[in-house]
């Protein structure tokens, strides 16, 4: 059976770098990374990472990135828009269907880590 590769959603930090990790081991194909970064912060949203460090880890990984750019302080109606037009960018790019497989990664439980994670797919995808 063919294991269909997944877009990883990408922080930045070291769970993410984990999932990467155990995707790989698992023999997972990643198409790419997908990451919120926030504008005139130049900074991925949730972990700060400055928008330089995200390009050279994706560089190291050997994969492409897409981001979803948000302004800064923006409510969820405008995540959801930012980050489905993101997925539809990958869909274009890699041509896979929509929605398509993705990992998300989260070692720890938060409201908005859950919320996102329910409606990743939202958008118009």
């Amino acid at each position: 059976m063919t294991v269909e590769a997944v877009l990883l959603s990408w922080s930045g930090g070291k769970d993410a770098a984990w999932t990467l990790h155990r995707l790989r081991q698992s023999g997972v194909p990643v198409a790419g990374l997908i990451a919120t970064v926030t504008a005139g912060y130049e900074r991925v949203s949730m972990q700060g990472i400055r928008r330089e460090v995200l390009h050279a880890q994706a560089m190291a990984a050997g994969l492409p990135l897409i981001e979803a750019m948000i302004p800064p302080a923006c409510d969820n109606a405008v995540y959801e828009a930012a980050f489905a037009s993101a997925l539809r960018s990958a869909r274009e790019r890699w041509r896979v269907r929509c929605p398509s497989p993705s990992a998300i990664c989260s070692c720890r439980t938060s409201a908005t880590t859950a919320w996102r994670c329910a409606h990743r797919w939202a958008g118009g995808c």
